[in-house]
């Protein structure tokens, strides 16, 4: 099952856990509102694959093998192996961490959530400070992932500090995350970290959004990316321009034969044709090699462990515009009752993955698939209404309040997912609220039983 967050003003991540070789499909199908002029025109397949959508992967370390391997001797090896092991497990720390704070603003449950992020950030506090070498290298790498840890856990209590409810909490578990934020102040200033924390809140942020990429580069899983249909493309401008050039050449020829010179008309119709098949070309080209690609997936990346750069899985993506009735029937029917014109495009975005067995025998995939609606927030209309309203009839010009009313379009964003196991198709969907300044709103909505 995907997990959506909010990251930011314009991005949404949804993410899950890979447990097993696969093959997994995932299907996302993003239905646009009618007044949206959003195309194949305005923001071609390429342009949206490449610029707002993210599909990544990354190590995530097994609960039990983590378990097993607190204490070997292996973990003080040589690079890389210390840094991966690492990173493995603050990344199954920090997914935890995300799946409690989605929880934080629902009622009831907040007691148990922060007693829980005590325990798994206390655990994995003692588990990384006690492992600290002297290396120089696995020093920086253990300075970097020290401070960001900290920051980042502190950063969760206070957000938790914020939530409804938690002045009522009892006051043994406020002291309990009082009394972490002191341990944490205090280790800061023991091993001289205060300078990191330092400045004014962006270059504070830009700064951990550095020290986050260094401690994932070890644990993310590189893309090798090809793009499929080259040489289908390649084939197809030879076969035309072979057609064109065999059609003039039989048409000079027979010219020749009935008329034994060539006319200046006759000319001037080459020319002419020849024009035509200049304007027509890309358009011929392209509408060709879509229908004999038809079906058939756009990109293929291989997925390669870092440092090693051994293969441990491949997928194939497929991405297009679509009509609504050219969906399949099982689409239609999961994605809502929606005010959509039916002449607008739905982007459909498909993935399959296969994984190697042996990659998943010793580490866990946690896939994230990023959608950052940037793009389609600069095409909303970014004017502001004003509503007036009065409390009491009838009214008077004193009592009449004016409120700013900004531009709001809904989406649909309907996910299919497609497990190893049986194969049957799981359904989630969201309404995405959209504006000019970015995401307002993901409502999740329930589904009446599987897809």
């Amino acid at each position: 099952m995907f997990t959506l967050r909010r990251e930011g003003d314009y991005r949404i991540r949804l993410t899950r856990i890979l447990k097993d070789a696969g093959p997994h499909r995932a299907e996302l199908y993003l239905f646009v509102p009618h007044d949206l002029d959003l195309s194949g025109q305005t923001m071609p397949e390429q342009q949206f694959f490449h610029g707002s959508l993210h599909h990544r992967f990354r190590l995530v370390g097994q609960p039990s093998r983590d378990r097993a391997s607190v204490k070997d001797p292996a973990v003080s090896l040589l690079s890389p192996y210390y840094e991966v092991t690492f990173g493995t497990w603050f990344a199954s720390y920090q997914t935890s961490m995300e799946r409690l704070r989605q929880q934080l603003g629902k009622p009831g449950g907040l007691a148990e959530d922060i007693d829980r992020a005590l325990k798994l950030t206390q655990r994995f506090a003692q588990r990384l400070r006690e492992s600290q070498l002297d290396e120089d290298k696995k020093d920086r790498y253990f300075r970097h992932l020290d401070v960001y840890f900290s920051w980042y856990a502190e950063q969760w209590f206070l957000q938790a500090m914020t939530s409804e409810g938690y002045s009522a909490l009892a006051q043994e578990i406020r002291d309990e995350v009082l009394a972490f934020l002191t341990q944490e102040q205090d280790w800061r200033t023991s091993r001289k970290y205060q300078a990191d924390y330092e400045g004014d809140p962006v270059k504070i942020w830009n700064r951990m959004r550095l020290y986050s990429k260094l401690i994932e580069y070890p644990v993310s899983l590189r893309p090798q990316m090809t793009e499929l249909g080259t040489g289908t493309l390649k084939l197809v401008k030879a076969t035309s321009t072979m057609l064109v050039m065999s059609f003039f050449t039989l048409l000079i020829f027979r010219a020749r034969e009935s008329a034994h010179e060539l006319t200046l008309s006759l000319l001037l119709l080459i020319a002419f044709i020849y024009a035509l098949r200049d304007v027509l070309r890309d358009d011929l080209i392209r509408t060709v090699t879509r229908r004999v690609r038809k079906g058939r997936p756009k990109w293929r990346v291989r997925l390669l462990k870092p440092y090693t750069s051994k293969a441990v899985g491949q997928q194939f993506i497929w991405l297009d515009y679509k009509k609504l009735a050219e969906l399949p029937e099982l689409i239609r029917e999961n994605r809502g009752k929606w005010y959509i014109s039916e002449e607008r495009q739905v982007i459909c975005y498909q993935s399959t993955l296969t994984l190697d067995s042996a990659a998943v025998a010793h580490d866990q995939i946690q896939e994230n698939l990023s959608l950052d609606c940037h793009a389609m927030c600069e095409m909303i209309n970014n004017t502001r209404d004003r509503l007036f309203s009065y409390e009491s009839f009838p009214p008077d010009s004193e009592q009449i309040q004016t409120q700013t009313i900004d531009k709001h379009h809904y989406f649909n964003l309907l996910l299919i997912r497609r497990g190893s196991a049986d194969g049957a198709p799981h359904a989630q969907r969201w309404r995405l609220t959209l504006s000019g300044q970015g995401v307002v709103a993901c409502d999740a909505k329930k589904m009446h039983g599987k897809a």
